[in-house]
């Protein structure tokens, strides 16, 4: 709508489908365990009391009693997947970035 946003806007968010194919179980998981090492690695260099992970390896299997790889929804800019954590009884939501979604929106809209 036009009316509501700027035209740059408005081209922006015709670009995004709420339907689109899924990225492959393999990008998720190379994806997620990248980044869950990442995220370690940072946690235990401002917290003493957590061992250094640096540089080690995660699973989803480490973190995750279970982890869906294939999305429960997929759209432009993400999918949504279900998973349980370690030592939860509950299940949780992941949402995931696409892959490739910045070029199709900018960061300032993510």
């Amino acid at each position: 709508r036009s009316d509501v946003v700027s035209a740059v806007w408005t081209e922006l968010l015709c670009r995004l489908q709420d339907s689109c194919p899924a990225s492959s179980p393999e990008y998720v998981r190379r994806t997620l365990e990248t980044q869950l090492g990442e995220i370690f690695s940072l946690q235990s260099e401002s917290d003493t009391n957590v061992e250094n992970t640096s540089g080690k390896v995660f699973k989803l299997e480490d973190v995750f009693d279970s982890f869906d790889l294939n999305p429960i929804a997929s759209a432009s800019i993400g999918q949504v997947h279900t998973a349980t954590l370690k030592h939860a009884a509950l299940m949780r939501i992941l949402h995931l970035q696409q892959q490739n979604c910045h070029e199709d929106v900018p960061d300032s809209a993510m």
